[in-house]
């Protein structure tokens, strides 16, 4: 699977530094082995189409202009990092809260080679926190022998279940195994039945499926989101083709008889959004919340019934994101990021009530963030979260902050390698609360 392989990372290297994509933080770890046992189901990428389909999307995004994101969520953590704490490339979070009150973060200890992390067990490895979110341990060993693609772990009950993909050439299985205190979830599990074919989009049935969000809708039934990462038409699109599916399914455990719906869009700036990562779906009171990350932004909608998903609002830019509702009441995001650097992270927060909102556009070696609710320079602090340092304290990292009417036009300049791989993890912190931006 080498030339495929090295066909995205050469793409995604001549482009993301040049396109106003932005990258989805190393996917190619993620689904290495998935991809490697699949690849005479693969049609190869051809590098020319990627760079032309990149460059169309880097244009509409020129003439429609990039979203603005609601500034209602606030950096709680960093909680976990790639080369700290003997961890490879972090990727793909899931939280649940354990009756006492402790959080668990599972995520996918990978390795990555653009950022130079290899010789790790592509498993699930989790880290735990007793103060909210703030402070995080990371729990020895792995949650699962055989799991080597991320996985959706729910609260059912007394304990916990988890889903996930069981790797095979002659075809992926999504499999679900449950566990009484979630530290450790017995292999392979038992398969539910999920058709990847079922899931039909503009250009062809999928072949294979991102990572699976679950959620128990309020009607009792169950809603499952993917992302669509091969199909049986190659497009030259790379790896992300731009759709998900929803699943609708009467139980948990069997999807089988599920019903199937697309969602998305073929490339930025059509009417619908393009799913560029992992979707997430989460019951919260009386709705199930569908986030899904485009280039710039996430779009949250909310449905009762899984068909008609309602709202239209765009928060920051986070990747495969995953949200927990804790028993106090705080509203947590988590999600992951990227930089070639440093690798990956992942990043907690909270839900604020602010009046900021943000509009971030990146060229070249250049990102630029509109912030409209502030006009006060010294507001705004701006970090990489994947080096946990203000930019200030980064060699080949520059900021500049200019008053506009009615807010601040902060520009950040990055020259660092690998080129197109170091702007995606910047981030303005606006106010005391570090409102993300």
């Amino acid at each position: 699977m080498a030339g495929r392989g090295v066909q995205w990372a050469v793409a995604r290297g001549l482009l993301l530094g040049s396109c106003l994509c932005w990258p989805a933080y190393a996917e190619l770890s993620e689904h290495t082995a998935r991809d490697e046992l699949s690849r005479s189901q693969v049609q190869r990428q051809d590098a020319a189409q990627t760079v032309r389909r990149v460059a169309e999307q880097g244009d509409a995004l020129a003439q429609s202009g990039p979203k603005t994101a609601k500034g209602h969520w606030a950096l709680v953590s960093v909680a976990v990092r790639s080369k700290k704490k003997r961890l490879g490339n972090v990727a793909d979070p899931s939280l649940v809260q354990m009756a006492a009150g402790t959080i668990r973060l599972y995520f996918k200890n990978g390795n990555e080679a653009q950022a130079g992390i290899s010789g790790h067990d592509n498993l699930i490895h989790s880290a735990v926190s007793k103060n909210n979110g703030r402070t995080w341990k990371v729990e020895s060993g792995a949650r699962n022998s055989q799991w080597e693609s991320p996985i959706e772990v729910l609260s059912v009950g007394t304990g916990f279940r988890a889903f996930g993909w069981t790797l095979s050439g002659s075809g992926d299985q999504l499999t679900t195994s449950t566990s009484a205190d979630g530290s450790n979830f017995p292999a392979p599990g038992k398969t539910v039945g999920f058709k990847v074919s079922a899931c039909k989009t503009p250009k062809g049935r999928a072949k294979i499926l991102g990572d699976p969000a679950i959620a128990k809708l309020p009607t009792g039934r169950w809603v499952a989101v993917v992302q669509v990462s091969a199909t049986t038409t190659n497009d030259g699109g790379g790896r992300h083709l731009g759709y998900g599916c929803t699943y609708l399914s009467s139980s948990e455990t069997s999807w089988s008889a599920a019903k199937v719906k697309v969602f998305g869009a073929s490339s930025y700036g059509e009417k619908n959004q393009e799913v560029v990562t992992n979707p997430t779906v989460y019951r919260s009171g009386r709705v199930v919340e569908r986030w899904t990350p485009a280039m710039d932004t996430v779009l949250f909608e909310t449905s009762r019934n899984g068909k008609k998903w309602r709202g239209s609002t765009h928060y920051l830019r986070a990747s495969d994101p995953d949200r927990l509702d804790l028993k106090n009441g705080t509203k947590l995001l988590a999600f992951g990021n990227f930089d070639g650097r440093y690798g990956g992270a992942i990043i907690v927060a909270k839900k604020v009530s602010s009046e900021y909102e943000f509009t971030r556009q990146n060229s070249e070696d250049t990102l630029t963030i509109q912030i409209t609710g502030t006009e006060i320079p010294r507001d705004v602090k701006v970090w990489n979260l994947c080096a946990n340092k203000p930019a200030r304290r980064i060699a080949t990292a520059t900021v500049e902050t200019a008053t506009t009417s009615g807010g601040l036009t902060v520009t950040i300049r990055d020259s660092g390698e690998p080129e197109g791989l170091v702007l995606g993890c910047y981030y303005a912190l606006v106010g005391p609360l570090k409102v993300l931006g």
